[in-house]
């Protein structure tokens, strides 16, 4: 449809109409002093990009550290627990169109076991998952000092 006709729109069934594809979703997978605050600090600052916190973080498992101005709520909370996998596409993933892109935080050893350690097969098995892959490198210098270096993985 040309511009000059766009005020027949309605005319298109919405199954026809074309969509945009949905947020694509990603997982910051890192250690602590990485800076992966930094990092997931960034991405929310974008207006198209909705980045959380930890939200399996275990020493405090009586609320979510989401990170942003969104609350911890007791309901949250409880779906975590009981289905985290029905958290993360309920809670997570399900964002506003607007959202281009939505992830959150997640280190090597959150949900080692018991229930939140079904996110681990779900997230391996999501197709179209981007994975930003954050590693510290410690270097050693002659002198009596050390120096961190991150690098960044991001796969495609």
């Amino acid at each position: 449809m040309d511009r000059k006709n766009t005020h027949l729109r309605w005319l298109i069934p919405r199954r026809l109409a074309p969509s945009r594809p949905p947020a694509t979703r990603f997982v910051i997978l890192s250690s602590a002093r990485t800076g992966s605050n930094l990092l997931q600090t960034m991405l929310s600052s974008h207006e198209q990009i909705a980045s959380y916190g930890e939200l399996f973080n275990q020493d405090d498992p009586g609320r979510i550290l989401w990170n942003n101005p969104r609350p911890s709520s007791a309901e949250d909370v409880a779906l975590r627990d009981a289905d985290p996998c029905g958290f993360l596409e309920r809670r997570v993933f399900a964002v506003p169109r607007s959202v281009r892109a939505v992830g959150f935080k997640l280190f090597y050893f959150h949900a080692p076991d018991g229930p939140w350690s079904a996110i681990w097969p779900y997230l391996r098995s999501m197709p179209g998952l981007r994975v930003i892959h954050i590693r510290r490198i410690n270097i050693q210098f002659p002198i009596e000092c050390s120096c961190a270096i991150s690098s960044i993985i991001i796969k495609v």
